[in-house]
């Protein structure tokens, strides 16, 4: 939609109600980190409602 209709993404993102963030390049995890990372997604899994006010 960006490219065909020429407008801003900022403004694209707000209609649809996308965070900006969403369309940025996913964080590549380095190798040391990946047992980290695994266990997070697990710990985010099974405390579903941690982070929420």
């Amino acid at each position: 939609m960006i490219d065909h209709k020429r407008i801003r993404q900022h403004k694209a993102c707000s209609w649809v109600g996308l965070s900006r963030n969403v369309l940025a390049e996913p964080a590549v995890i380095k190798d040391k980190d990946k047992m980290l990372a695994g266990r997070i997604e697990q710990l985010a899994r099974r405390h579903k409602h941690w982070g929420v006010a």
